[in-house]
């Protein structure tokens, strides 16, 4: 089961990096880490519009990995039963399982931000959910001009 009370973070997988790291290590590892979910997942959301579920298998291993690696388990339970959906060809499981991967994304990026909000500042851009997305899209196709 996806909704099974996973934290957001484990803090400990975390603090192992950080022991591990020096502070400009530990400080590029959160980064980039935080970069490439957030540009995985946007390929993971592009590839689930265009229906095309044999790349978002492989971008929910690539997020069940790296997010893994950091210590998103929200992030990498959700990725798993995603993969596993794509995988099985149970095509309406895993559109359903796309809002959830992204909320996890989003969550993980706010407890990573308030978490490390002294360097926290993956780029490219502001990660938009897919609710952000949709809720744009609506708002300019009901502006007149």
């Amino acid at each position: 089961m996806v909704d099974d009370g996973t934290p957001i973070l484990d803090f400990h997988v975390m603090d192992d990096w950080q022991s591990f790291f020096s502070e400009d290590e530990f400080i590029e590892l959160v980064n980039c880490q935080a970069t490439d979910a957030k540009t995985c997942m946007e390929s993971l959301k592009a590839a689930a519009e265009a229906g095309d579920f044999e790349e978002v298998q492989i971008f929910a291993h690539s997020l069940k990995s790296s997010c893994g690696s950091l210590g998103m388990r929200r992030v990498g339970l959700v990725a798993m039963a995603l993969e596993k959906a794509c995988r099985g060809d149970r095509l309406e499981e895993a559109v359903s399982l796309v809002p959830r991967i992204d909320e996890a994304v989003v969550a993980a990026m706010a407890v990573l931000k308030e978490r490390y909000a002294d360097f926290f500042e993956p780029s490219p851009g502001q990660y938009t959910s897919l609710a952000d997305r949709k809720s744009t899209r609506l708002n300019s196709s009901h502006t007149s001009i």
